[in-house]
Formats: structure tokens, sequence, C-alpha cells
């Protein structure tokens, strides 16, 4: 008998990575964009930049790459960074950016009492 390997299937992670998808288009069109009042602010260029580390690590996390030490470090920072991304979001006057890290949290909560498999 063969045994069947279980890939299971993170609805959380990959909420995180298009929550973070929707968070890097709106924060690089607040970059760009000379209407708002943050185009080419470093603080805007950072939202960019951890957008992007969130994208990656939600699609490591939906992946199912790596061990459980690093799952649970990124988890970890997916938090920090969530908080941080949309404490910044609010800062920055981007309600765009702040539902979408909502989102994100919700995603990160929904992975967190997720099933998982034995």
């Amino acid at each position: 008998m063969a045994i069947e390997e279980y890939k299971r299937s993170d609805y959380g992670a990959w909420l995180i990575v298009i929550a973070s998808v929707v968070g890097l288009i709106a924060s690089s069109f607040n970059y760009n964009s000379a209407d708002s009042g943050i185009a080419g602010t470093p603080g805007a260029l950072l939202v960019i930049v951890s957008t992007f580390l969130l994208l990656f690590a939600g699609f490591i996390l939906g992946r199912d790459m790596g061990g459980d030490g690093l799952r649970t470090v990124l988890a970890a920072l997916c938090f920090l960074g969530i908080l941080g991304t949309g404490f910044a979001g609010y800062l920055l006057e981007s309600t765009t950016l702040v539902a979408a890290m909502a989102l994100c949290l919700f995603g990160w909560v929904l992975r967190l009492f997720q099933r998982r498999p034995i």
C-alpha cells in the first residue's frame, strides 16, 4: 500500500498573500501619485518594502515550505509586519492599505486556528 503524502492548503496564508498584493498596489500607487501627500516619501517606500516582504513570507507559508521552526518564525514576523504596516498606513492616511492589513490580520488569525495534520 502506498503512503500518500498529505499537503494541506493554508487558506490563511493565501489570504495574507492576496491582501499583501492589494497593499503593495495601494502603497506603490500612493508613492508614485502626485495627488497624495506622501508621494516620494521614505515612509511610503518603507511600506512598499514591508508589503513585499509580507507577500514573500505569506507565499512561503502558503506553499508549506521549510520546517516547523521556519514557519513559526515567519508567522511571528508576519504578525509584527501586519501590525507595523497597518500602523504606517494609518499614519500615511491610506485607508486602502489599512483595510488590506486588516484582511491580512484576519488571514493570520485564520491560519493560527486552522487545523494541522497529525
